[in-house]
């Protein structure tokens, strides 16, 4: 299957979307990407009604209207997770330090100071590019990453 018009339009959308976003505060970004999933969850019928098929099969004791409550509430924070992301280039470091946090950073710190490494692997769990961008900016001023020097990022 080619790119089609569809496609096309939709990354123009997201584009022009994302360039909006950068322009604004931290907090209109989230809002900006609030809206935006809500309005997705209210013009894409088949997303939505896949989304709410599978709600429904991982929640079957659930009523409609909770599973259909669900599935709004998640289009709207896809929208604002993606709202937070259109903007990251914009974000500081200081301000990304200051707006995501983790528990258990000091283990990081600890092996550092015995000159060991650390694998981190983390599950697909809330803002996963957030969490990502948060560590590296934390872990390159520390000289924690020098893998991603190495291959030149």
């Amino acid at each position: 299957m080619g790119v089609t018009f569809a496609h096309r339009a939709e990354y123009a959308l997201f584009r022009l979307a994302e360039k909006a976003a950068a322009r604004g505060t931290w907090d209109r970004r989230v809002r900006l990407g609030a809206m935006l999933g809500r309005w997705w969850h209210a013009l894409d019928r088949r997303h939505r009604t896949v989304a709410r098929d599978n709600a429904a099969r991982a929640f079957p004791d659930w009523s409609r209207d909770r599973v259909a409550s669900l599935v709004r509430a998640n289009f709207e924070h896809l929208g604002a997770t993606a709202g937070e992301f259109a903007g990251l280039g914009a974000v500081s470091g200081e301000d990304l330090l200051r707006r995501v946090s983790f528990s258990g950073w000091e283990h990081l710190e600890e092996a550092q100071a015995r000159g060991q490494g650390v694998f981190l692997l983390g599950g697909h769990v809330g803002n996963w590019a957030l969490a990502g961008a948060r560590t590296f900016t934390a872990s390159s001023s520390n000289g924690y990453v020098s893998l991603l020097g190495w291959i030149g990022l």
